[in-house]
């Protein structure tokens, strides 16, 4: 089981892939939508995703990353706010 905390959903949103870091953590969010992987994560977590986002893509995007994110199903939650900001169930 992984622990995600907020750089692994945040790196892919804002850096190229060209980045090592930022394909790793687009890998392990894929894998961990279809299940491949366990993860869990934390409230504050939450907070910092949804800030970023408010941050970058303004306040609407992160009400709809804010509802995707429901605790404590975090499986589940992981693959809403994944497909709803990024769309890579189709990856």
């Amino acid at each position: 089981m992984f622990y995600f905390d907020a750089n692994v959903f945040i790196l892919p949103q804002i850096y190229e892939e060209t980045i090592s870091e930022v394909r790793k953590a687009r890998e392990y969010l894929i894998k961990l939508a279809k299940g491949e992987v366990e993860g869990y994560t934390s409230t504050l977590t939450w907070d910092e995703v949804v800030y970023a986002i408010r941050k970058y893509a303004g306040r609407d995007e992160s009400l709809v990353a804010g509802r995707a994110l429901k605790f404590p199903k975090s499986q589940n939650c992981f693959c809403g706010f994944w497909n709803s900001i990024k769309g890579s169930g189709d990856n």
